[in-house]
């Protein structure tokens, strides 16, 4: 048993050498090194720090401690919403959780979106960046994104508007997913527009038809399911095509 214990110890020790060896050579191979040190708000400031030098076209690895870790890679995920109306909050929270780790908030008002960010930032954990919704904004933040949410009445039916500046999305990588709370018309010009140049592209009819299901539960006790989910979805769809007519 000795000999054994022995032998054990002597190959998770090897095992060790080898693994920090490695770590040393991978190590060396990162240029800057940046360490936060501290009590409280090291994560979010970690975090910034990380947001902010990939917006500055680096390259960075992030990685944070406490009571939510995290690895952030070199290849990221970040989102690009539009607007910082009331929708904004849900879909940036919902985002965080499924592992969106930044966001870029652009609207009209970059004060108004600077409190949304401020707020947000505080409850999910994740930098939230801000700026003014123009063209030069759009086409830059739209390089680094790899999900855009459009979340203004911008294209709505029946109200004589739409989206002033598609530029932007030829500036996004081919794996870049559109999205659009408009549900009506389903198929917005800048859902048609993302759609022609091969991204995948979803609108709002989902948010519609899970706001249902929500309430269904709330007030009954019980929700939609699966079925009722798609019969639900197809009768929003109906009842948009008539309301077009």
């Amino acid at each position: 048993m000795f000999w054994l214990i022995l032998v054990l110890a002597l190959l998770w020790l090897g095992y060790l050498l080898v693994e920090s060896r490695q770590a040393s050579r991978a190590r060396s191979q990162i240029t800057h090194i940046v360490h936060v040190n501290g009590t409280r708000g090291k994560s979010t400031v970690c975090r910034l720090i990380e947001a902010g030098l990939r917006a500055g076209g680096l390259r960075v690895f992030c990685k944070t401690t406490g009571t939510d870790p995290m690895t952030i890679d070199v290849e990221g995920r970040e989102a690009l919403i539009i607007g910082a109306g009331g929708i904004c909050g849900p879909v940036i929270s919902e985002m965080a959780k499924r592992g969106v780790e930044s966001f870029t908030i652009l609207n009209r008002s970059p004060e108004s979106a600077e409190r949304k960010a401020e707020v947000l930032q505080s409850l999910i954990g994740r930098p939230v960046q801000t700026g003014p919704l123009t063209e030069e904004s759009l086409d830059r933040a739209a390089g680094r994104a790899d999900l855009v949410a459009q979340c203004t009445p911008l294209g709505m039916y029946g109200t004589g508007t739409s989206f002033p500046y598609l530029g932007f999305l030829e500036k996004m990588g081919g794996d870049t997913v559109v999205a659009d709370v408009v549900y009506n018309p389903p198929r917005t010009a800048l859902l048609q527009a993302a759609a022609r140049r091969g991204l995948q592209t979803v609108n709002g009819t989902g948010m519609l038809v899970h706001q249902a299901e929500k309430l269904t539960r709330f007030f009954f006790g019980s929700g939609l399911g699966p079925e009722g989910k798609t019969v639900a979805g197809r009768a929003v769809e109906a009842a948009l095509e008539d309301l077009r007519l």
